[in-house]
């Protein structure tokens, strides 16, 4: 399940002429003082596309504009104990991207769906057309939980940064982990497999010897 199945199940409803997955960066993640588009909606006429809100937000502001086009910016975090405020993530992420001159956009009108790996929370900020944000709200709660990327990727950011860091960078990632499982009510997180020659079932043993 992902966003882009969530609008092809509803495009008359939202009145979605096609759906479109952009081709990304693949370190997208990875460049923080810029990004793009992954979702592009075009329309079957035009939206009514209201002021800047939150996703959560419950009264939107319209002011007359209107769009043909709409983009979704989907970011991906790793939130500390300081700053898992998700919302302001987002708010702040969208407008630092949509006045700098390095993103690219391929519309004015679009929203930024920011999702907090550590914490397990989501949240948007963005011009919102009529249905799209109570679709957006129920597709996200059912994605962070059933969705198995999710917690891949949460995998890769709980074990890969910390594979060769060394000395206290090591150990600061291992506490930050050891958190996470008592957090989570997990006993253990997966872990990579061992090579064979660590088994702990192989041990080599040694003859005595008098």
């Amino acid at each position: 399940m992902d966003l882009c199945q969530v609008f092809d199940q509803e495009l008359d409803a939202l009145e979605v002429e096609n759906v479109q997955k952009e081709t990304i960066h693949p370190r997208k993640s990875y460049k923080m003082n810029s990004s793009c588009a992954d979702i592009l909606l075009f329309a079957a006429y035009k939206w009514q596309v209201a002021k800047p809100s939150l996703l959560h937000d419950t009264k939107d502001s319209y002011d007359g504009t209107t769009s043909s086009k709409y983009w979704l910016d989907i970011q991906l975090r790793w939130g500390d104990f300081d700053s898992h405020d998700v919302e302001r993530y987002a708010r702040a992420k969208f407008l630092d991207y949509t006045t700098d001159n390095m993103s690219i956009y391929p519309s004015p009108t679009g929203a930024l769906i920011a999702i907090d790996l550590a914490y397990n929370l989501y949240s948007g900020y963005g011009a919102w057309f009529p249905g799209c944000k109570p679709l957006i709200q129920q597709a996200m709660a059912k994605i962070v939980k059933v969705c198995v990327g999710v917690p891949l990727c949460r995998f890769f950011f709980d074990f890969e940064p910390f594979r060769a860091a060394s000395g206290p960078a090591r150990r600061v990632g291992e506490a930050a982990v050891a958190a996470i499982r008592r957090r989570c009510g997990r006993e253990r997180l997966a872990t990579p497999p061992r090579s064979p020659q660590h088994h702990p079932t192989r041990r080599r043993t040694r003859p005595y010897t008098f």
